[in-house]
């Protein structure tokens, strides 16, 4: 099994927490999925092997799966591009994608929210209540958050 931490290509534009993006053209960029891991907004020293192309594989599942639903960046994924002569373990890891204006949106998802986590998020929920967008939720929620509540919050 490999591991990829960093991609070796030229024209590195941007890199993330687990992702390194590269430029392709003036349309496109190549997004490789590394196998670091990130962990409180930390990127740790141990790589998982092949945990770049496992989550390549799953965003390309679901930018396909709802690109009826909202356009996205997702063209396809490198390993099927003839026109690209990337390494295998490279490949595997990428997928190329349009050119487009970056929004930077994180989403968690828990089956509870408690601790530090709540006390972040507490602003959200406060809007959230205030705004009528969860009608008739008990507000003790403010304690413990149930999955369904979170993921109203977190997305």
């Amino acid at each position: 099994m490999s591991v990829l931490r960093e991609s070796p290509l030229p024209n590195l534009l941007y890199r993330g927490k687990v992702r390194d993006t590269h430029s392709v053209d003036e349309d496109s960029l190549l997004m490789i999925a590394t196998d670091r891991i990130s962990a409180f907004d930390v990127v740790l020293p141990t790589a998982i092997p092949e945990k770049g192309a496992v989550l390549n594989q799953i965003s390309s599942f679901w930018f396909e799966k709802t690109a009826h639903i909202i356009p996205n960046h997702f063209l396809h994924l490198a390993s099927t591009d003839s026109k690209q002569d990337l390494p295998i373990d490279v490949a595997r890891r990428g997928m190329i994608v349009r050119n487009a204006e970056r929004i930077d949106i994180e989403c968690i998802v828990r089956g509870y929210i408690t601790g530090s986590a709540l006390s972040e998020y507490k602003v959200v929920i406060f809007w959230l209540l205030l705004s009528d967008f969860i009608e008739k939720e008990n507000l003790s929620l403010f304690g413990n958050l149930d999955a369904k509540f979170a993921l109203v919050i977190l997305f």
